[in-house]
């Protein structure tokens, strides 16, 4: 193996690292806000004249923000997922790693 296909893998071994870390914490994310979001009841509103509006009102942003955080975490993973695309060896592994 010459210095440009060490090179080269090393490159498809970081990319996939990477995509494979995102990934997870895409999941991780989004099982926990799913979970947070379940806690509450369906068709629950939140109850403005309640003592309990602030902290209902934060748990379920902060429920929503983890979702939001998931799917940008999911697309960064798409994104070296696609950058394997232009690094693979050869074509056979192109079509491999989509």
């Amino acid at each position: 193996m010459n210095s440009y296909e060490e090179k080269k893998q090393r490159r498809i071994d970081y990319y996939n690292e990477k995509a494979e870390r995102f990934e997870q914490e895409s999941t991780r994310l989004s099982q926990e806000s799913s979970k947070m979001i379940g806690a509450i009841p369906i068709g629950q509103p939140l109850m403005p004249d309640h003592h309990s509006y602030r902290s209902d009102k934060n748990y379920r942003d902060r429920a929503w923000g983890k979702m939001g955080k998931s799917v940008e975490i999911g697309q960064k993973a798409d994104y070296y997922r696609s950058c394997l695309l232009y690094t693979s060896p050869s074509p056979r592994d192109r079509t491999r790693s989509r």
